[in-house]
Order: structure tokens, then sequence, then C-alpha cells
């Protein structure tokens, strides 16, 4: 019976101890399944916080694009920009994906104070325009402060994440309490013992079906994030590429596969952002946002913008990289079609011999030429995009480079503004140095305004040399004793001097601009203009005697008539040169005798 019984009992302690080896060899192995479940809920939380970062960045990028005028990124692409870094807010403060990093301090109170924020700047981005420059900078500060709370959320999820990581975490005591009350429960009876193992693969089953569901919404979120995804290996060459690089840029994933992506881009990693980069990669460090173009199997060269982290074993020993790339060649290409544009522009501007400036509605300086900036060099540093028109008058107003300002510089200030916001015709303006300048400004539909320069002061010169002239020949004429004529073809008196004048019986100044049939009789008039148009139409020098009836007296003229020519040999006119021969002749008759003598 001892035997037996003892026999019975050894059985049911290899039973029990066999179960026990079974359920112990189960445990184990439901404890590394559990620690990689939990690993990976911690990692996704971790990887929904850098996703909001990233997304963030992306946003700042593209608020920063949009405030440059060549820029073709629209507001709704902006606002959709924004949308997308919003959405991902709302995961870390309600997700399930995010339960354990809600447990840090403070965690759930800064995702709602950023949330706070985005819905204070909603209202001003739906409003935005390119032209409104203070609704685009209030917004870009606000955009730019929330940079520390996001980061601060990043750290605190990445601390939390190697604290809690594992079985042996914080997080890991309720899982070791299970064990233990499995453990005694298999010593006490192997049916509660099968009852747990039982139990334990349930919990197991719908740990794994958790864990297949956020590796869906992982792959899921990746892909919104970017276009593709991709893996190297410790030597830095490919060893995944997702099937979606071909739907986005029609290149099979295996021509990339083994190549590094110095070689995909088909350079040597020698130039500084290569050098850097390859340093990133052997220092096994994280880097965002490398840019590189590559062209294709098929001669298409192609851009893009990638991510990656390193990567490690369970051991610390690392692995490769993995990470994700965006296609941005439509971008660049809209980049280099508005540089080239604005090249052509420039290249444009310079070859015009004026001085050419846009200011826009704020009247900051847009852009201008060289001409315009030799032409204002004495007066400041003309600062694209800082300095202001009325920063330009001010600085050469405390220089007194404005000759017609000096004692007057405020009114003179206030009338030069009023002439570039309301701009009339095109002005004068003369500088202390000597110079002169012919200053247009013209309107645009968005504010700004269009100034156009010229140095016209050997024009002036000129002017004034034609004026000394003409004061010149004013005096020759007014010194002689015979009256001098000059016309145009159109018989209208231009030059008359004071004899000419006395012997017509008329003012000087009333005889200027018009003509024979105006200021005489048409007995008068008539023979006059027939002798005029014989001249201007023959081109022969004519001279003519006749007799004029002046105050009652009657005098006797003769006067010489020619025409005048430019260098064209083009007429302008003629000149009469008339004498007083009175006391050589005595006519019985008023009127007008004549004798036309031509050489």
């Amino acid at each position: 019976m001892n035997k037996r019984s003892r026999k019975t009992e050894y059985v049911v302690l290899i039973g029990v101890l066999l179960i026990f080896g079974f359920s112990l060899l189960f445990s184990l192995n439901r404890l590394h399944k559990v620690d990689a479940i939990m690993a990976t809920e911690l990692k996704l939380g971790t990887w929904l916080v850098s996703q909001a970062e990233v997304e963030y960045l992306r946003l700042l990028n593209a608020f920063k694009d949009f405030g440059l005028e060549e820029s073709a990124l629209t507001r709704d692409e902006l606002i959709e920009r924004f949308e997308i870094f919003w959405s991902r807010l709302p995961l870390l403060l309600h997700g399930s994906e995010s339960e354990s990093l809600r447990h840090i301090e403070g965690f759930a109170q800064t995702v709602s104070e950023v949330i706070e924020s985005l819905e204070a700047m909603e209202p001003s981005l739906v409003d935005l325009t390119k032209d409104d420059r203070q609704g685009y900078e209030f917004l870009r500060e606000q955009l730019q402060n929330l940079a520390a709370p996001l980061h601060k959320l990043s750290v605190d999820s990445n601390v939390q994440t190697r604290w809690d990581t594992g079985l042996w975490g914080l997080r890991g005591k309720v899982v070791r309490w299970q064990i233990a009350v499995s453990f005694l429960g298999m010593l006490a009876s192997g049916g509660v013992l099968v009852f747990l193992l039982l139990r334990e693969r349930s919990k197991s089953r719908e740990l794994l079906d958790n864990v297949e569901a956020a590796e869906a919404r992982f792959k899921q979120f990746t892909e919104i994030a970017s276009d593709w995804q991709w893996e190297m290996d410790k030597d830095f060459r490919f060893s995944f590429i997702s099937q979606r690089v071909r739907e986005v840029i029609g290149v099979e994933p295996a021509w990339f596969l083994g190549k590094t992506r110095w070689e995909v881009a088909g350079v040597e990693p020698v130039e500084d952002k290569w050098r850097q980069h390859v340093a990133d990669l052997e220092a096994h460090r994280a880097f965002r946002d490398f840019r590189l173009a590559f062209v294709g199997p098929d001669d298409e060269c192609r851009h893009a913008r990638v991510n990656g982290k390193p990567m490690f074993d369970q051991q610390g020993t690392f692995t490769g990289y993995r990470g994700t790339a965006t296609d941005e060649t439509t971008e660049v290409q809209a980049r280099q079609r508005a540089d080239k544009a604005e090249a052509q522009l420039r290249e444009s501007l310079e070859s015009i011999s004026e001085g050419f400036a846009l200011y826009d509605s704020s009247d900051r300086l847009v852009l201008c030429n060289n001409e315009y900036e030799r032409l204002y060099a004495g007066e400041s540093e003309l600062r694209r995009g800082e300095t202001r028109f009325t920063e330009l008058l001010k600085l050469g107003l405390l220089r007194g480079q404005y000759a017609d300002a000096l004692g007057r510089e405020e009114a003179w200030l206030d009338e030069r503004l009023r002439e570039y916001r309301e701009p009339q015709a095109p002005m004068e303006q003369k500088l202390s140095d000597g110079r002169w300048l012919l200053i247009e400004h013209r309107c645009l539909p968005d504010g700004g305004r269009v100034c156009v320069s010229a140095d016209i002061t050997q024009l002036k010169v000129r002017e004034q040399s034609l004026r000394e002239s003409e004061s010149t020949l004013r005096a020759v004429i007014e010194g002689i004793s015979e009256g001098v004529y000059v016309k145009d073809t159109a018989g209208r008196y231009t030059i008359v001097n004071s004899t000419g004048a006395r012997f017509v019986g008329r003012p000087l100044p009333e005889m200027v601009g018009k003509t024979a049939g105006e200021l005489f009789p048409t007995h008068l008039a008539g023979p006059l203009s027939e002798a005029d148009q014989h001249v201007l139409s023959t081109g022969h020098t004519t001279t003519i005697e006749h007799d004029i009836t002046l105050q009652g007296e009657k005098i006797s003229l003769l006067s010489t008539k020619s025409v005048f020519r430019n260098e064209d040999n083009e007429v302008l006119g003629l000149v009469c040169v008339s004498r007083d021969i009175t006391e050589r002749k005595r006519t019985k008759h008023g009127s007008i005798t004549w004798r036309i003598m031509t050489r």
C-alpha cells in the first residue's frame, strides 16, 4: 500500500511538476510577450508625441514659406497644414494609445494649453492674407511660442518610456503580482493552474490583438505623415523601402535596395552637407529634414526630404536606421521657376538706365536696381524688406542732401510724402551736390509703390546753357537798331525785339505766339503772309521794300527774310530783319508798296 501510495504520490508529484514546468514555460513566454506589448504601447505614445512635434515643424516651415513673396503656397494649404497639426493633439489628450503618458505630471495640462493656443490663433489664420504683414508676424510669434511646450512633451515622454518600459519598470508591478498569484495557484491546485493558464492565454490573445491594432494604427499614421518609409542596415545601405514609393514617384523599391543615400544621389559625400550627414549617421544621431536630389532610372530628377532615427537591439547594439521620406519635387521645381523669374526680372531692371525701386503697402523696400542704389548711395545702405521710404527721406534731410529743403525740412517732408502717396505728374528734385533727379511714383493695386528716378543733371546743364544762349541772343537782338522777327512754319511770332515791336506798333508780349492775321488788318496781313509762305516754300532769301503807317507817320522798311533749319536740314521757320529807310525814301501813299528782290 505504501509503495503504491508513494508511487501514486510520485506520479501525482511528477504530474504536478510537469504541469508546473509547462505552466512555468508558458508563463515565461507570456512575460516576454507582455514585456513587448507594454514597450510597444509606451513607444506608440512616444511616437504620437514625436509626430505632433514633426507636424508642428512642418507647419512652421509652411508658415515661413507663406511669408515669401515668391511662394506658391496658398492660405488654404497653410490652413490644411494647421489642421493636420491640430488633429494630432486630441489623440494625446484622449487616445488610448497615450494613456500611459497622461500619468506624467503636467502632460495633459500642457496639451490642453497648446490646443487653447491653436483655438485662439484659428480666426486670425483664416483671415490672414499675404499682404497682412502684421497679422503674419503675430501668428508666427504665436507659433514659435509653442516650440518649448511641445519639446517638453517630447522629452517627458521619452523619460517616461525609459522609466516605465519593460517588465521590471514601474508599470511592471501589476504583471509581477499576477505572476506571483499564478505561481501560488499552480502549487495549490492543478485545476486552478490550468484555469489560470487558460485565462492568461485569453488575456495574451487580447493583448496580441491590441498590438496588431496598434501596429495597424502606427502604419496608418506613418503613411499620413510621409510619402514612404525606409530602413537601412548598419552599413547605411537601404534594406527596406515601402511599396508606396512606386505610387508617389514611380520608382520601384528594388532600385534603392543595397545603396547608400549618397549613392542614390549619385554624389561623393565630400560637400559640407553630405559630410555632416555622414557624421550624423556614424554617430548614430537622429536627423530631420535632410534634403537631397537624385536621378531615378527614368532619368527624371527628383527632390526628397528625409527624416530618420537610429535603431538598436535589446543589447544596445546599433542595427541601422528607420525613417520616412517626402517627395518635394513639385515644391522645388516651383521654387526654381520663381528664382529664375526673379533673376530675369533683376536682369531686366539692371538693363534700364533709370533707377527703379518697388515698395510694399507698408512703404518697405522690396527690390531695387543698382542705378537706384547709386542715386541714393549717399543716403542709406538700402536694405530690402527693412528700409522704409520715409526713413530714406529723413536720412537725406539729416545730411542736407535736398537743396530745396534747407530751412523748411518738416514742410518739405510733408510735401514729398504727399507726392509719394498721391502721385500726380513726374517731379524734379535738386540735390545739394548739384545733381538733378526726375522722379515718378506710380501706385499699384495692392497698395505698393513703384519709384522711377532718372539722373537729368546733364539735361539740366544743357537747359541752363540754352537759357544762357537765349539770353545772349536776346541781348544781341535788343542791341541792334533793326527790327528782328522770328516765326515758326505756322506764321506765329516766336521772337521779337523791341525795335520790331515798335515798327508794328504793338507791345512785345502781345505779339509773341500770334500770326500776322491776328495783329494786322487784312490788307496788310495778306501780303505779309504771302511773302512768308514764298520764303518757306522756296527756301530762298528774299528782301522786301515796303511802307507802313506808324502812329500817323509813314515809314519805309527794307525787310530781309530767310529760313532757318535744324541738323536734318528741315525748315523750322523764318527770320526777318527790317531796317528803317524812311530817310532814303518817302512815299505819298499809306498802305504798302512792294518791290521783291530775290537772290
